[in-house]
């Protein structure tokens, strides 16, 4: 039952605030200055005896003399499921729309975007694709690695090698955003931290904040940056040990792309007629 007068989700800690002022009330051991357990009334005198007792106080007689602004009961956690569906959803529409991707050019490029892709891959190598994972989960930024590994494949390269190469180099960028952020925590670097504070979805904070290592997994398995994640977890101060197993929640994600890339289709062997003189 709340009343018209009190705002939602706020206490009303007037009438216990008055008590205090005319010394009625000790607050028990233990309590936090300024804030109450509950809502009270004014005191009033318990019938045979001497004691001032306190009275709860019911929504109805709340006035607005005793509602207080600035102290505010917990956001709810109902948004919570709403992220969670909202990142599936993305995940759900980014396979979908890199399998409609693939399967048009197959289909209408598929000998330039071969070629394309032997020259990217001869040019830059498996040390370039190395290169280009680690920077794109080494750093807070919106591109995705993923026509990278789908270039890869077409260019000839194994399957199994591309998955250990972008494997390995987003490990490895997961422990180098790890130790950035314990160094914008420990050296208090000003704009780096309002950074990553700006850049940093409140889910993904409070995730991290709650579960620890294992909200780093849970965030490494979403469709963010990976740099977001750990970045967050070394700034929060995760424990490192647990933090090494956590950046393995982005290897199904590599794999998943990997298995869905197509391999560029064998060149149907030519025969030459010849002519046989007799």
């Amino acid at each position: 039952k709340t009343s018209p007068h009190c705002p939602p989700r706020r206490r009303c800690l007037g009438a216990r605030r008055r008590e205090v002022v005319r010394g009625g009330w000790t607050p028990p051991e233990g309590a936090r200055p300024g804030r109450l357990p509950m809502h009270f009334n004014h005191r009033y005198m318990a019938e045979g005896t001497t004691e001032e007792v306190v009275q709860p106080l019911t929504g109805g007689e709340r006035d607005a003399e005793d509602c207080l602004s600035g102290d505010q009961s917990p956001p709810p956690s109902e948004g919570e499921p709403v992220a969670w569906r909202f990142f599936l959803a993305k995940v759900l529409l980014s396979v979908t729309l890199f399998i409609v991707l693939t399967l048009l050019l197959e289909r209408f490029a598929e000998e330039p975007v071969t070629a394309a892709s032997e020259q990217l891959m001869a040019c830059i190598g498996l040390p370039g694709l190395f290169a280009a994972v680690f920077v794109a989960d080494g750093l807070p930024q919106p591109f995705t690695y993923v026509p990278l590994i789908f270039m890869a494949v077409k260019g000839s390269v194994q399957k199994p090698v591309v998955f250990a190469t972008c494997a390995a180099a987003s490990y490895c960028a997961a422990l180098l955003g790890y130790l950035v952020g314990a160094s914008i925590k420990a050296r208090r670097i000003s704009r780096l931290d309002d950074l990553l504070k700006r850049l940093t979805a409140p889910a993904v904070m409070d995730i991290m904040t709650r579960r620890g290592p294992l909200g780093v997994f849970l965030a490494a398995l979403m469709p963010i940056p990976l740099a977001i994640a750990t970045w967050t977890a070394g700034y929060l101060g995760v424990d490192f040990r647990q933090f090494l197993l956590a950046p393995l929640g982005r290897m199904p994600k590599i794999l998943l792309f990997v298995l869905l890339s197509r391999e560029p289709q064998a060149a149907s062997p030519v025969i030459e007629d010849t002519v046989v003189d007799q």
